[in-house]
């Protein structure tokens, strides 16, 4: 039996079952399963909120080790990273990431800008987070029906930008340290 086919009138279940292949029936149970417990509409009716992903793991927030060399291109900012190696496993090809640092300061973990050194290769132990940037739509649709003299505007669309919150800086050894 496929995990939640009771939703399924019995006519469908059989052609459901002459349909599919091992393969079909285990993307049947798992729509089943989400929609049976909610996942269907999770979005619209969870009071959790979702949580976006990252660029060098899917759960934000746990603690990894990443190296890479600085891009050197002249596009991003001094603080973008070509990440090859994640938790000691080297990637099938590198990923630009913004690189911050973080530290302890009043009791609270405050994130600050890091300068990386050109070509030269960069490990780190901290975490993946990230942030929204630019202004969101709202503000720009609400100051016109306001009226506002100054709508509120931004060089980048509203957009989530990952980054890595570097927690240990292993190499370099001239970057600040911020344990």
């Amino acid at each position: 039996m496929i995990v939640g086919e009771d939703h399924l009138p019995a006519l469908e279940r059989t052609m459901h079952y002459s349909l599919l292949d091992s393969l079909g029936r285990g993307l049947l149970a798992l729509s089943a399963l989400a929609f049976s417990a909610g996942g269907a509409h999770s979005d619209e009716t969870s009071a959790e909120p979702r949580q976006p992903g990252g660029l060098l793991t899917n759960q934000l927030g746990t603690c990894l080790s990443i190296e890479g060399v600085p891009t050197t291109d002249g596009k991003d900012d001094a603080s973008s990273l070509m990440v090859d190696t994640v938790v000691g496993k080297k990637l099938p090809l590198p990923i630009p990431i913004l690189v911050r640092r973080a530290f302890v300061a009043d009791d609270n973990l405050k994130i600050a800008s890091l300068d990386l050194p050109a070509r030269e290769r960069c490990i780190f132990k901290g975490f993946a987070t990230g942030e929204m940037i630019g202004v969101a739509p709202a503000a720009q649709v609400i100051a016109r029906e306001r009226g506002w003299k100054v709508v509120p505007m931004s060089s980048a669309s509203w957009q989530w930008r990952p980054y890595f919150a570097a927690l240990v800086v292993a190499a370099p050894r001239e970057l600040p340290r911020t344990e």
